[in-house]
């Protein structure tokens, strides 16, 4: 997934160092590291976080609330 996320990026112009950051975060669902990483990214001053599972997702949500968040569709 993360390949084609770059890719997708890439070919809209994007390029990774220069005009974006992404500050990839990997857990499983419901081991106790996801909670830590969910806050240090919502204490990121980022404009987008892109959650491959709800749980990552309402975490991030969690820890800070005033986050805007969109589902995709």
């Amino acid at each position: 997934m993360a390949a084609a996320f770059r890719s997708e990026l890439s070919r809209l112009g994007y390029k990774e160092g220069s005009d974006i950051v992404i500050e990839a975060r990997f857990s499983r669902p419901n081991t106790p590291d996801l909670e830590t990483m969910a806050a240090e990214l919502a204490q990121m001053d980022l404009a987008l976080v892109v959650a491959g599972a709800l749980p990552f997702a309402l975490e991030v949500r969690k820890a800070n609330p005033s986050m805007p968040m969109n589902r995709p569709g």
